[in-house]
């Protein structure tokens, strides 16, 4: 017996009417296979055992069938019935407390076990949406016949403030989208030999327009792979080096920052941040050009130190008479003799070449050894500016 039936005889004649306009009733005892519920809690335990016949197994539902059961303005205090989810747990989309699902069951009997297939779609969005949004204005029996409101036992999981859309897609898309914008797509590029495109991130809250290129569009992170397509698909940004990518099967990653964490044994307890290939060559090679300047000027040091020659200035002092007197004896005894000597103290002007006391260096090994320097210091600019070296593989962010 239906109870429902018995409380609102009006739509069990309003259903059996509409069901006959549309074939479904070719005769009284025709029921419905799949039927509306209203998800009144989710099994949210992942460990519920292995074996055993009343085990209800992960993601499982309790919900109230619209048309068949009755309740309270509390479901929550009512016995309600579980159903298993009829997809493995390899690939769900979970409903939310208050959402209306499709449910089918075994048999065509009220007490039938029933399964949970997915979420009805009603709605243009892909986050919360609760069961009969679209009537909210109208009272629960004649929005769902229920006599509670499914936005009193509405949690707030995930963010339903601002709707969010679905992403665009062509004919042939697989995809997958979560209710808080993140997305997976498998698609193709629509304007460049179709190539396949793989494509996941967190989209932006807002309605996207039709595809024209590889990816839906901005974003707040993408990562995209795309076989045989062009850069300037992908971003409207150029390689700095006037690079140009064509016809290549590249990986496009987007975000604020990016972060590779290595688990090995030894590894940095910090990150470092990475610096662009084209910057790291500029630092280089002005690096480079300051370390051949400063040999330079060492090498014209040397030079100078070892070949320059020196003048030494005329040194004249004149003549100088220098007198000296001594005194011998006592009293009447005594004498003194003087004696007068001419000084006289003259270099003339002359040059020298070279450090005299510093015998020990080689001039010659030295300045060879500079020249090594400085031939080291060409070839290392050469390996930095080498187009399949350094730039060209180091990441472009």
């Amino acid at each position: 017996m239906n109870l429902d039936d018995q409380y609102f005889p009006g739509q069990k004649f309003l259903r059996r009417t509409y069901g006959k306009a549309e074939g479904w009733l070719e005769h009284e005892d025709t029921k419905f296979v799949l039927h509306r519920g209203i998800v009144i809690d989710i099994n949210l335990n992942v460990e519920t055992g292995t074996v055993g016949s009343l085990i209800i197994p992960p993601a499982s539902i309790k919900a109230k069938i619209i048309g068949e059961d009755i309740s309270t303005s509390n479901p929550d205090q009512e016995l309600s019935k579980w159903f298993i989810p009829l997809l493995p747990l390899h690939n769900l989309a979970i409903p939310e407390r208050g959402e209306e699902v499709w449910i089918i069951k075994e048999t065509t009997t009220n007490e039938s076990q029933g399964a949970w297939i997915c979420r009805v779609v009603d709605s243009s969005f892909v986050n919360k949406v609760l069961a009969r949004t679209f009537a909210e204005g109208q009272n629960t029996q004649d929005r769902y016949q229920m006599n509670f409101k499914v936005e009193d036992i509405s949690t707030n999981i995930t963010n339903s403030t601002n709707k969010s859309f679905t992403i665009p897609f062509i004919p042939g898309d697989v995809f997958q989208q979560g209710r808080s914008d993140s997305y997976v797509r498998h698609s193709l590029d629509p304007r460049n030999n179709r190539s396949g495109v793989l494509e996941m991130g967190i989209k932006e809250r807002r309605r996207y327009n039709g595809l024209v290129a590889p990816s839906i569009g901005s974003v707040h992170t993408k990562s995209v792979h795309v076989k045989g397509s062009d850069l300037l698909r992908l971003t409207n940004m150029v390689i700095e080096d006037g690079g140009t990518e064509t016809n290549a099967d590249i990986i496009y990653n987007k975000a604020d920052a990016f972060f590779n964490e290595s688990k090995a044994d030894g590894s940095l307890t910090a990150f470092n941040r990475q610096v662009l290939g084209e910057k790291i060559t500029k630092v280089l090679l002005n690096t480079v050009d300051r370390v051949e300047s400063f040999a330079e000027i060492m090498s014209i040091i040397i030079f100078v130190f070892f070949t320059h020659i020196h003048k030494v200035a005329e040194i004249d002092l004149g003549e100088k008479t220098i007198s000296i007197t001594t005194t011998e004896g006592s009293g009447t005894a005594q004498t003194t003799n003087t004696q007068t000597f001419n000084i006289g103290f003259k270099v003339p002007e002359h040059f020298t070449q070279g450090p005299k006391a510093l015998f020990s260096f080689n001039a010659a090994n030295l300045e060879a050894t500079v020249k090594e320097i400085l031939e080291d210091i060409n070839n290392l600019r050469d390996e930095i500016n080498r187009n399949d070296h350094l730039s060209k593989h180091q990441y472009i962010n």
